[in-house]
């Protein structure tokens, strides 16, 4: 099961909007961003995509992570 926190959700949003997160370009600081990103690259949601020229690593959606998107905004919609 899939536990949505805030932390996840401004996530998945800045993915949607940029296409891509690295630990420089993070929504938020601290090990936060860290567990976060741990859990949804462990539920299938990112995965990492290499390394940028300042050798961090660069996090972009899968296809079930675009999903979860589609049905956030879609819960979004209806409320």
């Amino acid at each position: 099961m899939l536990k949505i926190n805030d932390n996840i959700v401004k996530v998945l949003n800045y993915l949607k909007e940029k296409g891509k997160i690295t630990k420089s370009e993070r929504p938020f600081s601290g090990l936060q961003f860290y567990l976060t990103i741990w859990y949804l690259r462990d539920k299938g949601l990112i995965y990492c995509d290499g390394i940028n020229e300042r050798r961090e690593k660069v996090w972009v959606l899968t296809d079930r992570g675009r999903r979860v998107i589609e049905i956030l905004d879609e819960l979004e919609e209806i409320t």
